[in-house]
């Protein structure tokens, strides 16, 4: 499961930038991440790993449900811009504290 996520979070360093056409891929990601994660929280980890499970899957969640709903598309460029890169930020450190537990 290290290694699947790890391939995830280098794929999402691979945004660098934001473009609209890369914007569903990126979310399909975050979406896979959830899932991952979902996965990995049924299998009983640890305690510590469990928190920060349980931490990581709110964290993603809010982004999906918040910043990257279908009203994204409305926001001007520049707002689309910055909102892209706090995401990507959130989710990279998100994921980097979880591969870090494992």
């Amino acid at each position: 499961m290290k290694a699947e996520l790890q391939m995830i979070l280098n794929k999402i360093n691979m945004y660098s930038h934001y473009k609209t056409e890369e914007f569903n891929d990126y979310r399909n990601l975050v979406r896979l991440c959830i899932e991952k994660l979902q996965n990995l929280s049924s299998e009983d980890p640890n305690p510590i790993l469990s928190t920060w499970l349980a931490m990581g899957l709110e964290e993603l969640r809010k982004e999906l449900n918040t910043r990257l709903t279908d009203l994204f598309a409305s926001l001007p460029l520049e707002k689309q811009r910055s909102e892209f890169m706090y995401s990507r930020s959130t989710v990279t450190m998100t994921l980097t504290n979880i591969i870090m537990n494992l």
